[in-house]
């Protein structure tokens, strides 16, 4: 399914198995109903650079940061940078895993945090949606190209 994101400057396709809303702050969270063992998070930022000719600004500074922090950067199409990184706690009594997927697009940066308990009983039916966030990502254009 299509949504908009990112004040609907942007548009992605979801798993049709995902329901989706909005936080307060603007940024979408995605679940399957009656499962707690993920939430994925999308936030978006956007960069007005002073020079308004750097329209790859943010895309060339996830590159940047991917590198400084020893992360592999994938470029997805011409024109999304990423670089994605995982860390590990506790939620209540379950263990929880964090995966970070930082995306540059232009002058937006785009992050995706799904947080999953690992060991909740719900979670290996959860588990497929993390192998399909890159081609979440990969879908992302201006939501203008929706219409």
């Amino acid at each position: 399914m299509t949504v908009t994101f990112g004040d609907h400057y942007l548009a992605m396709e979801l798993p049709d198995e995902l329901d989706y809303g909005f936080r307060e702050n603007g940024a979408m969270m995605a679940y399957v109903s009656g499962n707690d063992a993920l939430n994925l998070h999308v936030s978006t930022v956007t960069v007005t650079p002073k020079d308004p000719s750097r329209t790859t600004y943010v895309f060339d500074d996830v590159v940047e940061k991917a590198r400084q922090k020893g992360f592999e950067c994938r470029i997805i199409g011409a024109d999304k940078a990423v670089y994605s990184y995982i860390e590990s706690g506790k939620w209540e009594r379950y263990e929880q895993r964090l995966y970070y997927w930082i995306v540059g697009c232009g002058v937006r940066e785009i992050i995706f945090t799904a947080s999953c308990l690992i060991d909740h009983p719900d979670y290996e039916q959860v588990k497929p949606i993390l192998e399909q966030v890159p081609e979440m990502i990969a879908s992302i254009r201006p939501a203008e190209a929706v219409a």
